[in-house]
C-alpha cells in the first residue's frame, strides 16, 4: 500500500489502546514516536524457580535447544556442533517445524522431550551447561528476539549461547551470561566447541541476577497498565 495510507493506519491503530506493551528497550526503540508515551516495558522474566537443581556430567558439554525447533533457530548450528565435539549432548524440546529437526531429535546424543511446561525447561535446564539461543539475521523479529531463554537461564544457573547478530546479545555479553559466537555461522565449530568448555569450566552464575530478572519483579507493570494496584 502507499506508504502515506501505511502511515495513517498505523496511527489510527496506534491511537486506539490506552497502553502498548513491549518486551524489552531494543523494541520499544522501534516504535514510533506517536506512541512512545503510551509505552509499557514488560520484559519476557520467568516466574523465581523453587525447584531442584541436576547434576551436570563434567565430562559432557550438555546443550539445552528449546523453544519453536527448526533449521535456522538452532538444528543447523546443533548439528554441527554434534559433528564437531564428541563429548556434546543435547536436550531437546519444543514444537518441530521441520523434517531437519525432526530428524536431529532421534540423533542417539539428542535426548528428545517433546513439549513440557515451562517450570521443566528450568529443570532440565539445571542439568545443561548452556541454554541455546540461535536466531537467523534475516528478519527485524529475529534481530529484535527477546528470549526468555536468556531469563531462564539466569534462574537454572546455566549460561547461554546466542549469536551477536541478536541485539539482546549486547545484554548477554554485558553481565557475562556466556559465550557470544563470532557470527550466526561460526567459521570453526571445534573452536566454538572448546570455548564452550572453557565457559562453562568457569561460569560462576550471579545469585543477585536471578532475585532480579523474575516475573514477580515487573508484574506490577503489568497491573498498572490495566489500572490495577498490587496486591
Amino acid at each position: 500500500m502507499p506508504r502515506w495510507l501505511a502511515r495513517l493506519g498505523q496511527r489510527i491503530s496506534y491511537a486506539l489502546p490506552a497502553k502498548v506493551i513491549v518486551t524489552d528497550d531494543e523494541r520499544a526503540g522501534l516504535m514510533p514516536s506517536c506512541v512512545r508515551d503510551k509505552l509499557v516495558v514488560l520484559p519476557n522474566y520467568p516466574f523465581r524457580y523453587h525447584g531442584a537443581f541436576g547434576v551436570r556430567d563434567p565430562l559432557l558439554l550438555r546443550i539445552l535447544y528449546v523453544g519453536s525447533l527448526s533449521e535456522n533457530r538452532g538444528t543447523a548450528f546443533v548439528r554441527r556442533l554434534l559433528a564437531a565435539a564428541p563429548d556434546a549432548r543435547v536436550v531437546m524440546a519444543g514444537w518441530l517445524y521441520d523434517e531437519e529437526s525432526r530428524k536431529l531429535a532421534q540423533d542417539a546424543r539428542v535426548e528428545w522431550l517433546g513439549t513440557v511446561p515451562q517450570a521443566q525447561i528450568i529443570e532440565q535446564a539445571t542439568r545443561c551447561n548452556f541454554i541455546l539461543c540461535h536466531y537467523q539475521p534475516s528478519n527485524v523479529n529475529n534481530i529484535y528476539a527477546s528470549p526468555n531463554k536468556i531469563y531462564d537461564a539466569i534462574q537454572a544457573g546455566v549460561a547461554v549461547v546466542i549469536n551477536p547478530e541478536v541485539k539482546v546479545s549486547r545484554f548477554v555479553r554485558e553481565h557475562g551470561l556466556g559465550v557470544v559466537l563470532d557470527a550466526f555461522e561460526p567459521a570453526d565449530m571445534k573452536v566454538v566447541a572448546q570455548s564452550l568448555r572453557e565457559f562453562a569450566a568457569n561460569y560462576r552464575p550471579d545469585p543477585a541476577l536471578a532475585a532480579q530478572y523474575v516475573w514477580e519483579a515487573v508484574e506490577g507493570r503489568l497491573l498498572a497498565a490495566h489500572g490495577a494496584a498490587s496486591a
